[in-house]
């Protein structure tokens, strides 16, 4: 019975041993259609089939009964004010096969709730040049999945998946190897992710999403542009693994609370450009881990504000390579925090800290001594994750007090800010 169990986890894990976690991973990605199957139609699809290529169907204020399967190249579906096509509990409401088709307009609802079907309101297999404009999705499953297409649209949509514990809902929108795509000016929320699997050159702009699990989760990928998005009260703002080369600016995460909450989480990350972000109330504000990745990469924070956080930023662990200059770091209960016993490797300059106690006295807007954060003993504080309860009480206070009084041992120096800028 031993062997049998060993022998289910290593074919469980072969599909995944050929990726490592650079970009020439990109090149190889898996097939998996294996939730691609026949696809039950209802009553509209005697039109959708009449349609030639580059045609135009216009859907009048009501109730349509789908299912669809669209295979004609070149189509547009539009919707009129009150225009509502119901997927009638079973399967994904459009799937699309063919290059060039438009949805615009449309209230999409009534999905099937079939997960190994990845029962959606839209769903797109293989298909190019396809635009998703202004729909309206609810009680659907997964709002809009996207396997393997270039030069996707996806602009201006409401989604929401069905009623169901967060961790049961469908992701609002799912990217699974897609190339040169846009996906702007969206509001999901009640869904569980967005992501972007083994995809390039992805933008998500624009874009609020609430009340969801991860606003963007990213594996695998490269070439990310995620700017100007709002994301409020999610678990996790924005989680980027095993990819390179994003530029993430602009964006306002606001109460990634609980348990797992997080602003920008890196995983074996490199070559990012985290710009000009406000992340506020959450759990923890920026998380490093085995990251920058890549050896002679390099990770930027440049004038990001970090405000009122449990930890402003957490380095589980981090590489040579990151850079912190010019950030904000106001109202948190901790700066920065290391789960290590050792201090951080990235460089940290000119950064503006609420917390720092020095003078300027050149009036240079540049403190004139250092400013530094040590880690002292390893207390309850510290390594009891129950403990959280009693963060910020004045419990913590004392026994952080008594840490740096005492001094059991050397402390560990987490960083050094040699030019800590000081508040106007």
């Amino acid at each position: 019975m031993k062997k049998l169990s060993v022998f289910l986890i290593l074919s469980l894990m072969l599909p995944f041993a050929s990726f490592e976690a650079n970009g020439d991973s990109m090149s190889h990605v898996p097939e998996n259609e294996s939730w691609h199957k026949e696809v039950k139609t209802g009553p509209l699809q005697e039109e959708i089939g009449k349609l030639q290529p580059g045609a135009t169907l216009v859907l009048e204020k009501g109730i349509h009964q789908g299912p669809i399967h669209i295979k004609t190249p070149g189509i547009t579906i539009k919707g009129k004010p009150g225009a509502v096509l119901s997927g009638q509990n079973v399967g994904s409401i459009i799937v699309i096969e063919a290059d060039g088709v438009t949805i615009d307009g449309l209230t999409l609802k009534d999905s099937g709730g079939s997960y190994s079907d990845a029962d959606s309101a839209i769903a797109t297999r293989k298909a190019n040049n396809i635009r998703l404009l202004n729909n309206k999705i609810i009680d659907s499953l997964f709002g809009i999945d996207i396997y393997s297409g270039t030069k996707i649209l996806i602009e201006g949509n409401e989604i929401t998946s069905k009623n169901l514990d967060i961790g049961l809902r469908g992701d609002a929108i799912r990217l699974w190897s897609v190339t040169d795509s846009e996906v702007l000016n969206n509001v999901w929320a009640h869904s569980r992710d967005v992501v972007s699997w083994y995809s390039k050159k992805i933008t998500f702009k624009g874009n609020k999403g609430s009340y969801s699990r991860y606003s963007i989760h990213s594996m695998y990928s490269q070439f990310l542009v995620i700017q100007n998005n709002t994301f409020n009260k999610n678990q996790v703002g924005i989680f980027l693994m095993y990819g390179s080369d994003f530029i993430i600016t602009n964006n306002v995460i606001q109460r990634a609370q609980g348990a797992t909450g997080m602003g920008i989480g890196l995983k074996e990350t490199s070559n990012i450009l985290a710009q000009n972000n406000t992340i506020n109330y959450s759990a923890v504000g920026v998380m490093i881990d085995n990251s920058p990745f890549k050896i002679g990469s390099r990770n930027w924070f440049h004038n990001n504000k970090l405000a009122f956080n449990g930890k402003g930023v957490l380095i589980s662990s981090d590489l040579p390579g990151g850079e912190f200059k010019k950030n904000i770091f106001l109202g948190n209960l901790d700066d920065v925090e290391t789960d290590n016993r050792r201090g951080s490797r990235s460089v940290w300059d000119k950064n503006t800290w609420d917390k720092y106690q020095g003078f300027d006295r050149d009036n240079n807007k540049i403190g004139d001594t250092p400013f530094i954060i040590r880690k002292y003993g390893e207390s309850l504080k510290g390594t009891n994750p129950k403990s959280a309860f009693f963060y910020a009480t004045p419990l913590f206070s004392l026994l952080s007090l008594i840490e740096e009084v005492t001094n059991f041992g050397d402390p560990v120096t987490v960083l050094i800010d040699q030019n800590p800028q000081l508040k106007d």
